[in-house]
Parts: structure tokens; C-alpha cells; sequence
């Protein structure tokens, strides 16, 4: 007798035969889940200048992949006071040592493990930087930029244009802002006169002259796409919005507000565009995140107004592209204030909102992932 056991009769119940086959499909199934857990890929996201990882972003992504891969969300530049000394380059040394770190948490080797990267904003810009400096240290797959400011961040070039913005948008800041207009208008002039800094003093807050346009390493990346990336495939993600009334849908304007809606929207895209007529995402515009110059007319009026453009780069058969209508960069118009929330009712999205794009993000990162 087993100690611990009472002396009885164990009675053990043999599955059916026709049960049997259903059994072992389980245990197969069981098996499968079970060695998927084992990630084959990794995926690195790279957040926006001045801004904190995006968790919403991260989720969505981890849903769509499962347990095939796993996140690297390094927080490689997310405040103001971190810019004087995190230049570009900086950065991605600092990224690069943080994938070696966490590669090791799961015994990937980063030369030879998949890595695909997604970057945000100023983070598509650090993630050509990285698969510049380090292509031989790191098996990037797949890099997707999403509304980068790959031609740089005209916004940097105006905003200490702070006081002439005000001047051509004050109506329409006072319809947004109501109460608060005044001291949005006060917040516009301070941000103003701290980013002037960007041009006074050589060399303070590198991490944002990086970002001007017609700067050294905007024109190392640019070039660097253009030549093909080093054949690394490249999906594009661009988006625009530039229709005020649709924005703020909910503040429910009327016809005698339209000619002081439309001042602020000629006013607003001047200040993040340079120009009074640009299409852009509410931060930077479209042709940046295009890689594109000022011949972009590839694309018809016509074929910009549908919900999705597909696009390919000339020449570079590696590279390509979707324009989404409405896909915006920020639910915030920082630029004018960052307490300012688009009352959209879901008519605007940014990415982690955007099903299209995150499925066609998905696809093409599933297709070359090798």
C-alpha cells in the first residue's frame, strides 16, 4: 500500500474511440499554443519628440502579433529638458544599447533575431538613424515610418512666429478656447520665445535642431531613404487633415463662423507648414512624410481625397506607402495649446485608433519577417 493512500479500488475511464481521435487534435493544439510562445520576431517603437512610449499604440500592436513577438519601448527622448544633449545620433546609440539589453532578456542575439522597427514622429527619423549607423549590428526587417518628418519639422522654422499667428488666428482661438483664449495666447508667446532658442544659441538642444529642415542629419536620413535604405524594406505612413470644422465637429459652429474658422485653419497651416496651403497631419506635412520636395504632384486632387492612396518610391521598388485621410498626428493642436483636445466624435484618428493602418502596418511587417 502507498502511504497516504486509502486501500480502494480505482476505477479509470477510458475515452470512446470516436472521442479519441477529438482528443489528440486538442493535445495538438495544445502543443502548437504552447512553442508559440517562443517569440520569433521583435518590435521596436519609437515614440515622438517630447512625448512619452505610446501604451495605447503598444497594446494594439501587441494584440494583433500575440505571443510571436515581443516589445522594445525604449523612453529615448521624451521630455523638453532632455534635448540639449540627446542629439540624434545620441539617441540611437542610446536605442541601440537598450535593444542589446532587452534582446538578452530573451536570449536573441540583435544581429541575427528580426526586428522590425515603427516610428513616430521624430521617432521615423531615429529609426533611419538607427538602420544607418548600425546595419550590421541589428537584423532590421522591417522599418515603418508613421507621419516622421523625413524632410524635417517645418513647425521648428516658425514657431517664434508665435505673435503673427496670433494676430491672422485670434478669432478663431477665442471660438476654441473661449474663457481661455487669453492665456493660450500667453502660452503661444512663451513656447515662441523658448524655441527661438533653437536658432539663437549653436548647438542647445540638439535634439531638435536635428529636426529642421535642411539640417545635417535630416539630410543624412533623407538621403539614406532615398538610396534605398540599404534594401531594408520601408512602408511609409502618412496621414492629413486640414479641415478645422471637421475637427472640432462637436464645438457645433455655424455658417457665420466659417470665414473665422477658415482664417484659422490658413493660420495654422502657415505656422506647422510654411505655406498657407499645404496639406499635413497637424504637425507636419504630408510631402515630409513622404520624403518628397516641392515637385510633389505625383498625386492627383482627386486620388488625395479618397480614405487610402497607395504609393510607391520612384526607382526604389523596396519602398512604399499609404496616405490615409484623417489620420492625424496628435489628439492635441500642441502648437496652439496642449490642452486643447479635438472634439472630433471619431471622425479624425491617430494611429492607434486607425484599424486600416495598423492592419496594413501588420500585414507588411508579416510579409517580410524573415
Amino acid at each position: 500500500m502507498l502511504v497516504g493512500c486509502t486501500q480502494q479500488t480505482v476505477h479509470m475511464r477510458m475515452p470512446k474511440p470516436e472521442k479519441q481521435g477529438e482528443i489528440l487534435e486538442q493535445q495538438k493544439a495544445s502543443t502548437s499554443i504552447f512553442m508559440q510562445e517562443e517569440p520569433t520576431f521583435a518590435v521596436l517603437l519609437l515614440h515622438d519628440l517630447a512625448v512619452g512610449p505610446d501604451q495605447a499604440l503598444a497594446e494594439k500592436i501587441s494584440y494583433k502579433f500575440g505571443r510571436e513577438m515581443f516589445i522594445i519601448q525604449p523612453n529615448h527622448n521624451s521630455s523638453i529638458q532632455s534635448l540639449p544633449t540627446r542629439s540624434i545620433t545620441n539617441q540611437a546609440s542610446d536605442v541601440f544599447n537598450y535593444i542589446k539589453v532587452e534582446m538578452k532578456k530573451f536570449y536573441k542575439n540583435p544581429e541575427t533575431f528580426p526586428l522590425a522597427i515603427i516610428g513616430h514622429g521624430a521617432g521615423g527619423v531615429l529609426a533611419f538613424e538607427l538602420a544607418k549607423n548600425y546595419k550590421n549590428e541589428l537584423n532590421i526587417c522591417a522599418l515603418v515610418p508613421v507621419g516622421a518628418p523625413l524632410n524635417g519639422y517645418p513647425l521648428l522654422n516658425n514657431v517664434d512666429k508665435g505673435s503673427e499667428f496670433i494676430s491672422e488666428a485670434s478669432d478663431g482661438i477665442k471660438l476654441l478656447e473661449g474663457d481661455s483664449a487669453f492665456s493660450t495666447q500667453l502660452s503661444i508667446r512663451g513656447r515662441s520665445w523658448g524655441y527661438s532658442l533653437l536658432k539663437i544659441i549653436p548647438g542647445f538642444a540638439s535634439g531638435g535642431t536635428d529636426l529642421l529642415p535642411g539640417s545635417e542629419s535630416i539630410k543624412k536620413v533623407s538621403s539614406f531613404l532615398r538610396a534605398g535604405a540599404n534594401g531594408i524594406p520601408c512602408l511609409l505612413i502618412a496621414g492629413y487633415q486640414n479641415d478645422f470644422k471637421k475637427l472640432f465637429s462637436e464645438k457645433n459652429f455655424n455658417d457665420t463662423h466659417d470665414q473665422t474658422i477658415k482664417n484659422l485653419e490658413k493660420a495654422y497651416t502657415k505656422l506647422v507648414t510654411g505655406k498657407e496651403e499645404e496639406l499635413h497631419d497637424n504637425m507636419v506635412p504630408l510631402r515630409n512624410q513622404l520624403c518628397r520636395g516641392n515637385s510633389f504632384h505625383d498625386l492627383t486632387e482627386t486620388e488625395l481625397f479618397k480614405d487610402k492612396v497607395y504609393m510607391k518610391m520612384p526607382e526604389q521598388n523596396n519602398i512604399e506607402g499609404y496616405i490615409y485621410k484623417d489620420l492625424i498626428h496628435f489628439k492635441q493642436i500642441i502648437p496652439i495649446s496642449p490642452g486643447l483636445y479635438e472634439c472630433s466624435g471619431g471622425k479624425v484618428k491617430i494611429l492607434s485608433d486607425c484599424e486600416p493602418a495598423l492592419d496594413d502596418l501588420v500585414k507588411f511587417i508579416r510579409e517580410h519577417i524573415r
